[in-house]
């Protein structure tokens, strides 16, 4: 008898596949493999944990017990698929992802003539801390993605993507290692492989006029005209630096080609030993377009030690609640709030937000930058103390500004500048500047706490500057405010270059409709610079839409496959999730939205007729720092 079981299928398409078929049929669908071995009597998985692929007289097997790599059997035999990626974790040689923490397979298309297997691995990782489930070795660049295209007649084409530092060589269509083989009673046969290659270098980018205007002497210049390729140049001593980050992405700038940062892992660092020396004077200078602002103040270019900061207190409104031990004790009854709501709402009008105070910095150095505000600010250590001047002309997002800052020892000036003109200035004392022995950075600085924080465990941690950087220069003299003025007026850049700064819209993806009822798979673009950070093929995301309703339901893994409805109008809404408050070692709310890079959750798709749909989502609750509960 013939169990019938409905199944996933790509490009509207829809099988219903026998998940028992007869010799010499062809079917595809999603099962629980029960082997009898001792880890299954402990698996957490329903009824949609593997897929089987039945073709003729046998079947090939993506089972939760290799970790997803198939194999083939019929009555005569059992034979596995190469490993040709190796594997090791957590676990045994034939299952290296013990639980499958970081393997997944899905059913992408199944027709009566052919299917499609998409297997999404981490090949290699080891486990931190037993009992608490943080690992070593995770990396959204490592992973490694593999399809698997079965025809009925039992031929195979294998397509292996290994995980790429850089995302423009995980896109080059020639970074892919094909395996061709065919499924027979006696085995797997006829198999031939093709190693990866690749497309070789990437075409320049046209950028703006350059210009020939007035630039001073600098003793440090980057001009950001390369327009191509990874690294950048400074053009006074001709030293180079790679450009770290997942693409060096090159735009029209102010002058030539500007470099955009990602606000994530973009720098620039140039060894201190090839720093510029200073002394008595000094002037920064940067053009910047603001893509969004950071968590806290970020370079646009430094050379100062990167003290740590230094937490002394938290203060504010729920401060004593932020801490997650003894939560269950601190917090009220809902009876009890709705009582004393009222009583309340008065007093915590005039309470201050909650915050953290730190220590003020006390650093060494110099340093030319932005604050999480978007008010731009210069820093340096002249003679014993660390002086900081910041701006209150708030710098737009989208939009051209020339920032310059300066220092005189002979005048004991600090001053700043945007756009031509001075727009703070302040007296101290006239000695020396106190250079740092540490790289001179553009674009990233040290470690920090975001501004605003909502509870006390918000982290440290690292960003870069979000935008478009260009026109770097570093000055051994302090320039005058009509040197800045010339300097501004030599680039003569028009409103409309000024306002229309070569960034892309950032919206949330997901807007177009087919105004048809289905599943899809999708690769979901939500920004340039943030799509370059992943290392997905073509179906990391689901998309349910519907016929007579303008809404969606999405499964995108950049809120962490929380399931979102999505209007017309772009708007995207969740009624919350599973959560737990590190009841087993974690920082904080362990749930699916702290798996910022999707390492473990996903999304697949296990039916989808005309009458329904049905979608699996998968995930561990895990706090940011990836400690699973």
């Amino acid at each position: 008898m013939k169990r019938l079981l409905s199944v996933v299928v790509a490009c509207g398409s829809v099988l219903i596949a026998s998940a028992s078929a007869g010799a010499g049929d062809f079917a595809a669908y999603y099962t629980k493999v029960e082997s009898g071995k001792d880890f299954e009597k402990f698996s957490r998985t329903g009824a949609y944990a593997d897929i089987v692929v039945e073709v003729g007289a046998g079947k090939l097997v993506f089972w939760r017990g290799t970790s997803y790599l198939p194999y083939w059997e019929t009555s005569e035999g059992k034979w596995s698929v190469d490993e040709i990626v190796a594997r090791t974790g957590d676990g045994p040689k034939e299952r290296p992802d013990i639980v499958n923490t970081f393997s997944r397979v899905a059913l992408i298309e199944s027709t009566p003539e052919v299917a499609v297997i998409y297997w999404r691995y981490l090949p290699e990782f080891s486990k931190k801390v037993a009992h608490m489930g943080d690992y070593l070795g995770v990396d959204s660049t490592k992973f490694v993605e593999e399809y698997y295209t079965i025809t009925r007649d039992g031929k195979v084409t294998r397509t292996i993507k290994k995980g790429t530092a850089k995302i423009d060589d995980w896109r080059d269509p020639l970074n892919k290692t094909v395996q061709t083989f065919e499924l027979t009673a006696g085995g797997i046969a006829k198999k031939e492989t093709r190693e990866a290659a690749s497309s070789g270098a990437v075409k320049a980018v046209k950028g703006s006029p350059v210009n020939q205007g007035i630039a001073g002497k600098p003793v440090a210049w980057w001009k950001f005209d390369e327009a191509k390729d990874n690294i950048a140049s400074e053009s006074v001593r001709g030293n180079e630096s790679t450009i770290a980050g997942h693409k060096s992405l090159w735009k029209k700038g102010v002058s030539g080609t500007a470099l955009q940062f990602d606000g994530y892992n973009s720098a620039i660092r140039v060894p201190a030993a090839k720093a510029p020396k200073l002394s008595s004077a000094i002037t920064l200078e940067g053009w910047v377009a603001v893509g969004a602002y950071p968590w806290s103040w970020v370079p646009i270019v430094q050379q100062a030690d990167d003290l740590p900061e230094e937490l002394q207190e938290m203060r504010g409104n729920r401060a004593i609640l932020t801490g997650e031990e003894g939560r269950e004790e601190q917090e009220r009854s809902q009876e009890e709030e709705e009582e004393d709501e009222d009583e309340d709402e008065d007093e915590d009008e005039d309470e201050e937000d909650f915050t953290f105070v730190l220590k003020k910095e006390d650093d060494v150095g110099y340093f030319l930058g932005i604050d999480g505000l978007g008010h731009p600010g210069l820093k340096l250590r002249v003679g014993d103390t660390w002086e900081e001047l910041v701006s209150d002309v708030h710098l737009e997002r989208n939009r051209w500004y020339h920032v310059v800052g300066t220092y005189d020892k002979s005048t004991g000036k600090m001053a700043l500048y945007v756009d031509g003109q001075l727009a703070v200035e302040k007296s101290v004392a006239k000695a020396d500047i106190v250079l740092s022995s540490k790289d001179v950075l553009i674009g990233k600085g040290k470690p920090r706490r975001p501004i605003k924080p909502v509870r006390a465990n918000t982290f440290v941690d690292s960003y870069s500057f979000d935008g478009l950087i260009d026109e770097v220069r570093i000055h051994a003299s302090a320039m005058s405010a009509s040197d800045v003025s010339k300097v501004y007026a030599s680039y003569a850049l028009t409103d409309a270059a000024k306002n229309n700064p070569e960034l892309v819209e950032r919206s949330l993806p997901a807007r177009e409709s087919s105004g048809k009822f289905g599943a899809r798979y999708a690769n979901l673009k939500f920004y340039e610079t943030w799509d370059n950070l992943w290392r997905f093929g073509d179906h990391p995301d689901v998309v349910v839409e519907f016929d007579e309703v303008p809404s969606k339901f999405v499964f995108w893994r950049g809120v962490g496959y929380i399931p979102m409805m999505v209007n017309e109008k772009g708007q995207w809404y969740s009624n919350e999730f599973n959560e737990t408050w590190n009841k087993s070692g974690g920082q904080g709310c362990q749930e699916p939205m702290s798996d910022k890079e999707s390492y473990t959750n996903h999304a697949r798709i296990i039916e989808n007729t005309e009458a329904r749909v049905v979608v699996h989502w998968r995930y561990p609750l895990i706090d940011v720092l990836h400690v699973i509960a």
